[in-house]
């Protein structure tokens, strides 16, 4: 055997063994969303005898562009374990795939269809009761409770990180299944001890985080669906709302010296006391008193989705409200990666990855998305908003 057969068999061997995204999938160049450190774009299944089939089932895949930013290959692997982690549930977005590459790393997931922040925006016409929000904060606690069954704590809920299903209306009065997106801040919470990095969107964090008087635990994301919930039902954030100072609004949460007032904006609707009830137990600033999951689902305002709706009283429409809270999270700040881990790592070299794959096809792709993301400009290695 000649030397070029050698390496042509070497090459096919290390294809096997590692096999490439562009082998598995077709990248279709529509871009879904972006995280902290990829931007997601919808892509297909090749089948066996073509490469493009019309009506393809359509899925997500999160690409990490590692010539971007250093340090993105170890992002990319700690996502990758996390959602490993998360046995399927309905509430949850599932991996499917992972690849890895010299230049690009991907995560295949199911595809969902729009955030509940973008939904938030068409519902200012419609008739939206709190029901039909207690409903998406009903999937949004049994996609926690999921993720804490396997261990994992999420660190980021909020509006954005919580997606309707695909095919689902976006009309949220309709009742859609929501699920719980982007892993790329969770974490895997240790056997002993717990943690202590901050993260997350400012908001949304929890007391205990930080002030860093002793580690936290998942009773962060319990807090962060609490913030959630009073932003959809308030139309307000519970701490130093429309706050751009993020310093501010941070301390603000760690103090608590000015209360949330659980009062809706004059002219808007005022939630029941069943709801408000659910509200302050979630915002209860003692982690210890705050309920988990799984108590979070037995409350009153919770359980009362299961009585026939002819029983329940009739509500103002909380449209006008959830206008607000389109405005209010468009302008968030950006989520905060922990402090603790700067994304340049001296061990990510890009010219020594133990895994091997075809430069002339990786630099195809890299150069496609780079054209995609030209047309908006917001193509990059940590983005603005996550998903």
């Amino acid at each position: 055997m000649n030397l070029l057969s050698r390496i042509s068999n070497f090459k096919q061997s290390i294809s096997l063994k590692n096999p490439r995204f562009e082998d598995e999938y077709i990248m279709v160049c529509h871009r879904l969303g972006e995280g902290s450190f990829a931007s997601v774009y919808t892509c297909t299944k090749k089948k066996a005898d073509t490469e493009c089939t019309k009506n393809a089932e359509e899925m997500a895949v999160k690409v990490f562009d590692r010539m971007a930013q250093k340090g993105l290959r170890r992002e990319f692997r700690g996502e990758r374990k996390l959602l490993s982690l998360v046995t399927p549930n309905e509430y949850c977005v599932q991996m499917l795939d992972a690849f890895e590459s010299r230049k690009l790393c991907y995560i295949v997931m199911e595809k969902c269809g729009m955030s509940v922040q973008e939904a938030a925006s068409r519902q200012s016409a419609r008739e939206i009761s709190e029901q039909d929000l207690a409903h998406v904060f009903r999937c949004a606690l049994k996609g926690v409770k999921h993720l804490h069954e396997c261990g994992v704590v999420h660190r980021d809920i909020k509006p954005a990180n919580l997606l309707l299903a695909q095919g689902s209306s976006s009309c949220l009065s309709s009742r859609p299944l929501v699920k719980i997106c982007d892993l790329g801040l969770g974490t895997q919470l240790p056997a002993r001890g717990g943690l202590s990095e901050i993260c997350g969107t400012a908001p949304y964090m929890a007391p205990e985080m930080l002030l860093k008087q002793k580690a936290y635990h998942e009773g962060i994301d319990i807090w962060s669906c609490g913030v959630t919930a009073y932003l959809m039902l308030l139309g307000g954030y519970p701490y130093r709302d429309r706050c751009h100072d993020t310093a501010a609004v941070k301390d603000a949460i760690r103090h608590g010296r000015i209360l949330p007032s659980f009062r809706a904006r004059p002219g808007f609707a005022q939630p029941s006391t069943t709801a408000i009830e659910f509200l302050a137990s979630l915002l209860q600033r003692n982690p210890e008193q705050r309920p988990d999951a799984a108590k979070a689902l037995n409350s009153k305002y919770i359980r009362q989705l299961s009585e026939p709706s002819s029983s329940l009283k009739s509500l103002p429409s909380f449209g006008p409200t959830m206008a607000l809270v389109h405005d209010l999270t468009r302008d968030e700040p950006a989520a905060e990666t922990p402090a603790g881990r700067p994304l340049e790592d001296s061990n990510d070299d890009m010219s020594s990855d133990s895994t091997t794959c075809g430069q002339s096809s990786d630099e195809g792709l890299s150069g496609n998305l780079s054209r995609t993301s030209t047309s908006d400009g917001k193509f990059s290695g940590k983005a603005r908003t996550k998903l």
